[in-house]
């Protein structure tokens, strides 16, 4: 089951999908309840033009609030390393209001060294993964071996292993 849900006002009502695996608060709750601190992070912090790394992006709540922040000019990119929510946070980047930063969705982990790690599904609280208590490998790259071009994008190259 997806979810559509939209962000407060101050995000410009963004579209935000969500499901029962990613996390109940999502469903069940008002937007406006839900992670406040990390939504007030976003519009405190980001402005016009930044370039935002949201790592361990789930859905992509920080992603879309921080998009909506840096305005087109700015650039988000989310690494969410669990596939499902990934395709989530995809379809919300689809969804975006046409003024906010591009959201690049990155289904890796990020972490010191670049390896393949085991994800225990049972220590992500997904309902989806408790229920078939299965480890998954997923790709892990090091935060040294990302780089940028002269421009400040991220150079998609690097992410191949």
């Amino acid at each position: 089951m997806r979810r559509l849900r939209r962000l407060p006002a101050e995000f410009a009502n963004a579209v935000l999908y969500v499901s029962p695996a990613a996390g109940l608060r999502y469903i069940f709750r008002p937007m406006a309840n839900v992670d406040p601190p990390l939504r007030m992070v976003g519009h405190t912090l980001v402005r016009k033009g930044d370039v935002i790394w949201d790592i361990g992006a789930n859905v992509g709540l920080f992603s879309l609030a921080a998009a909506v922040c840096a305005g087109d000019r700015g650039q988000v990119i989310a690494f969410e390393p669990d596939g499902w929510t990934a395709q989530l946070l995809r379809r919300t980047r689809r969804a975006q209001p046409i003024a906010s930063a591009p959201i690049t969705v990155i289904p890796i982990a990020v972490a010191r060294e670049v390896a393949e790690v085991l994800l225990d599904c049972d220590s992500v609280k997904s309902m989806r993964c408790r229920a078939t208590r299965s480890t998954i490998a997923i790709p892990e790259v090091g935060n040294d071996g990302l780089h940028y071009n002269d421009k400040g994008v991220l150079d998609r190259k690097c992410l191949t292993m």
